[in-house]
């Protein structure tokens, strides 16, 4: 996560690299001590049985699946949605 969220004169070579050079971004949801090509694929999944649109084939590549591109509807509590264990982390705030 951090290496994306490093772009200050960074060599957009991700996806995601041209999103947040384009906007501002206010913070992170993390889940510690899980990572992998599974979980991330798992989450996809379970994001976008709820969250339908998305950026077709934004970031799932590696993983196949799902977008990792999707659009948060005014009507979903993404907290709730992702369920324990989850932090968010306030970037917005020096």
């Amino acid at each position: 996560m951090c290496r994306h969220l490093r772009y200050t004169g960074k060599v957009r070579r991700w996806h995601v690299d041209q999103v947040l050079g384009a906007g501002t971004l206010e913070g992170v949801y993390v889940l510690e001590g899980v990572s992998g090509v599974k979980a991330e694929r798992e989450l996809a999944e379970k994001l976008a049985s709820v969250l339908p649109e998305g950026a077709r084939e934004f970031g799932n590549t590696d993983t196949g699946g799902p977008s990792h591109l999707l659009r948060l509807r005014p009507d979903v509590d993404l907290r709730s949605l992702l369920g324990s264990g989850w932090s968010y982390v306030d970037l917005s705030s020096p």
